[in-house]
């Protein structure tokens, strides 16, 4: 349909995206509205939503109009250099669908002077593409109700009276520690069993944590959160009993930091992996980070000889640790990682170690190209043809990575294990679409016609044009596909604090695009059930 301001000129609009040339060229705004329905802005248009409190782009809340500049990643916005392969139609035309529209989201509470800054690959920036259709639709914006999470997410009310709570009896210790070691070391070994085990058993002799040396301060808060986890892992759901035990480590947390060596990193990774048991990632995000600091001042990423086997093993254990939760969550988030790309494990390292390490490690090393990928953080400009090549570039590399996985546990497939391995295969099979949907996110966000014409323009001689031109298609196979494991999760009574409820909103979020950009779909009511 032809923009407002051609059919006012009366001239031929070519209705490209974001902007008709004419509009462009003339660095006019260009909306287009149904003559049946005033007022009502066509989908065709980025739009920018803006509420009081709350600002989802770094502009000023008084400019209605998003340029061109708006529309391209950070990073890819000086001008090509002489030597880029680039059309001239490239050069000029300078946004394209195959760009990702919405670098950031931000939150803003005035009264209270919070402020939070999400960054493209996160649930909230994607949900901002859903935006584009309510508006058009009169219906109310969904993206600003992420600021209602801040406090949630980033924040944990304390006493300013220190807890120091006696550890439970032993049968409940065992029962704790036997779940730590069956449901979450297999994914993550950040102790040694038995040593953990023996430290905890000698706090539990104890009457009175009060005047303990300070060096035992981290393992008294690794074990206080052990038994937050084991009762709600226990339980299914959070407890009582689970947050007495996190609030009380959560008071030592202080005293953690100022202790920075080994025991320190290892409380901190266990804060990290707590607090998304009870989905405050913006509380995880800061302990991994505090851990990864103290991991690089440990200097345990070098991989030294001159360790002991079993201390060297473990040290390599709690660094490959580190590096899956960073770039996990760094594609989760949008926020920058901390691990360097070049201290990343080498995932032949762990191949004597856990094979559920093993491969979360090898997802880690392509989300974090694919976060390189999405934000350009080393600068320099792309033509299309090099982000669609790119992309599916790395579209292939996830697909030989859960090759590599026998097929009865391999993700994407039906998973056939024990049932007391099945939330952790979840886990890695979640982690595997959720890093799809990052990966495909452009081509679920921008029209059909428009993504399909850009590729047919710049890579007709790809062979992986048939998966760049499915992208949207991927996306939502891999939101059906949470939405699957995370109903056989409930099924087989497999529930676990290890999966937040990130993956199951993200899911939503890219059916509710896919319903509204295909209203007619045969498969509309089974996605509208997933949703619920």
């Amino acid at each position: 349909m032809a923009c407002n301001i051609c059919r006012q000129r009366k001239v031929k609009c070519d209705a490209e995206y974001p902007k008709c040339r004419n509009c462009r060229q003339r660095n006019q705004i260009c909306l287009t509205t149904d003559p049946q329905r005033p007022g009502v802005t066509g989908v065709r248009e980025w739009l920018e939503v803006l509420e009081k409190g709350a600002v989802f782009t770094g502009r000023r809340e008084d400019d209605r109009e998003i340029g061109r500049e708006d529309l391209i990643p950070e990073g890819q916005q000086q001008q090509p250099s002489p030597n880029d392969a680039t059309t001239a139609t490239e050069k000029t035309d300078g946004v394209s669908p195959v760009h990702h529209p919405f670098i950031t989201s931000v939150n803003v509470e005035h009264e209270t002077n919070r402020m939070k800054v999400m960054g493209g690959s996160s649930s909230q920036c994607l949900a901002k593409s859903l935006d584009v259709f309510f508006k058009a639709a009169r219906l109310k914006p969904v993206s600003g109700s992420f600021r209602h999470g801040m406090r949630h997410a980033e924040e944990l009310e304390l006493s300013l009276k220190l807890s120091l709570p006696t550890l439970p009896n032993r049968e409940m210790r065992d029962r704790y520690m036997d779940i730590y070691e069956s449901r979450i070391h297999p994914l993550y070994p950040i102790f040694n069993p038995k040593t953990i085990r023996a430290g905890i058993e000698q706090l539990a002799e104890l009457s009175n944590y009060a005047e303990l040396p300070r060096d035992n301060i981290p393992v008294l808060a690794s074990a206080y959160l052990l038994m937050s986890f084991g009762a709600d892992e226990a339980a299914q759901c959070t407890t009582e009993k689970g947050e007495k035990y996190c609030h009380a480590a959560a008071g030592l947390l202080s005293h953690v930091i100022v202790t920075p060596y080994f025991p320190a990193v290892q409380a901190l990774l266990l804060f990290t992996i707590v607090y998304r048991g009870r989905n405050q990632e913006g509380l995880a995000w800061q302990t991994l980070g505090i851990a990864i600091r103290i991991a690089y001042t440990l200097g345990i990423y070098r991989h030294t000889s001159n360790l002991q086997s079993e201390d060297q093993s473990l040290y390599r254990q709690v660094w490959a640790v580190c590096c899956c939760l960073d770039k996990m969550m760094e594609i989760e988030s949008g926020r920058p990682a901390v691990v360097i790309p070049e201290h990343v494990t080498p995932v032949g390292s762990l191949s004597s170690e856990s094979s559920l390490l093993y491969w979360h490690l090898g997802l880690a090393e392509f989300q974090s190209n694919i976060s390189q990928h999405i934000y350009n953080y080393r600068g320099g400009s792309r033509s299309v043809r090099q982000i669609l090549v790119d992309t599916a570039r790395l579209d292939q590399s996830l697909l030989s990575w859960a090759n590599q996985i026998p097929p009865e546990l391999r993700p994407g497939n039906d998973l056939f294990c024990p049932d007391s391995d099945f939330h952790m295969l979840a886990f890695l099979s979640i982690q595997y679409q959720e890093t799809l949907i990052a990966l495909h996110r452009a081509a679920l966000i921008a029209p059909s016609a428009s993504f399909t014409e850009e590729i047919a323009r710049h890579c007709a001689d790809e062979p992986s044009q048939f998966r760049l031109r499915n992208g949207e298609s991927i996306c939502v196979n891999s939101a059906r596909a949470i939405a699957k494991v995370s109903i056989e999760l409930s099924e087989r009574d497999a529930d676990s604090r290890l999966i937040p409820a990130g993956p199951s909103l993200l899911a939503c979020i890219v059916l509710a695009i896919y319903l509204m950009k295909h209203p007619e779909s045969r498969l509309q009511a089974m996605d509208l059930q997933e949703q619920g």
